[in-house]
Parts: C-alpha cells; sequence; structure tokens
C-alpha cells in the first residue's frame, strides 16, 4: 500500500524552478485548467515523491532547471511549458 507524505501539489514548487508561472500559463492559454488538474492527479498518485523532493532539493541554489525529471509523469507537459516560456519569454 502507497501512503502519500507529501501534498499533491508538487507541480506548485517544481514548475516555478523550470520559469513556469503556472498562473500566467492558465491566463494566457498556454495551460488549461484541464490541463493543470491532470499535472495535480500526477502529483497525488506519484510513487516517486522521493525522488522528486531529492531533485527539488538539488535544484536549491540553481537558476532553473532544464527540464522535468525523467521520472515525473507530467514531464512533457513541464518541458513544453518551460519552452514556450523560453521562446516568449513575459514583459
Amino acid at each position: 500500500m502507497h501512503f502519500i507524505n507529501r501534498p499533491a501539489a508538487a507541480v506548485w514548487t517544481i514548475a516555478p524552478k523550470m520559469g513556469i508561472d503556472l498562473s500566467a500559463a492558465i491566463k494566457t492559454e498556454a495551460l488549461t485548467p484541464q490541463g493543470l488538474s491532470d499535472m495535480l492527479s500526477n502529483c497525488a498518485l506519484c510513487w516517486h515523491s522521493r525522488k522528486c523532493a531529492r531533485w527539488e532539493r538539488e535544484l536549491s541554489g540553481r537558476d532553473a532547471a532544464t527540464e522535468a525529471p525523467t521520472f515525473c509523469a507530467s514531464r512533457e507537459r513541464l518541458n513544453a511549458l518551460a519552452a514556450s516560456v523560453k521562446a516568449d519569454p513575459a514583459p
């Protein structure tokens, strides 16, 4: 049995480390509310909470991550959002 020992909102801490403002992504329609909901669900159901926490700690002191970790179920969506932010930075 898997017991979740951290909040389902890991995406809220991972995204900023990748240079992604999730609320801005929703406002600009780069991310749909359903897409955000899917990412939150991925976090809630994730078996890699320790790996995720370690990845987050390793980023401490760095400017930003270049990509989401390979074990992340939201990796493709996060990487796409990060790439769009880099291609079209906010004013």
